[in-house]
Order: structure tokens, then C-alpha cells, then sequence
């Protein structure tokens, strides 16, 4: 049967508690992941050149097989 807690109980041990605590030290703050993002222009520039550069190629192949 389950009971509360009362202020004095000692809270057990779980693999799963000690998993997430193993893995919180892993996590990288946000101040740091910030600076390994590539620049602005970079990363609008790249999608909209290889999108421009795919449907080059698929209007190029379709034009060549009508």
C-alpha cells in the first residue's frame, strides 16, 4: 500500500536517477554550443544555393528526356 513521505524519509537510490545525473554532467551549457554554429549568411545561403542547384539539375534532366 503506498504512504507519503514525511520529511525525515531518505530517498532510494534508482539506476534511473543515477543515469540522469551521469548524463546531466555530459550536457554542454548553451553559451557553448552557440559558438560552434556556422555564421548567418552561411547557413541561409548554403540551403538556398544547393536548393537552386537541385532543381537546376531536375529541370536539365527533364528537358533532356522530353
Amino acid at each position: 500500500m503506498a504512504r507519503l513521505a514525511d520529511e525525515l524519509a531518505v530517498p532510494a537510490p534508482s539506476p534511473v536517477h543515477q543515469l540522469q545525473a551521469e548524463l546531466v554532467q555530459l550536457t554542454v551549457s548553451p553559451e557553448a554550443e552557440a559558438d560552434q554554429l556556422y555564421p548567418g549568411w552561411f547557413r541561409l545561403a548554403f540551403p538556398l544555393a544547393s536548393s537552386l542547384l537541385l532543381w537546376a539539375a531536375i529541370l536539365w534532366g527533364a528537358s533532356h528526356l522530353a
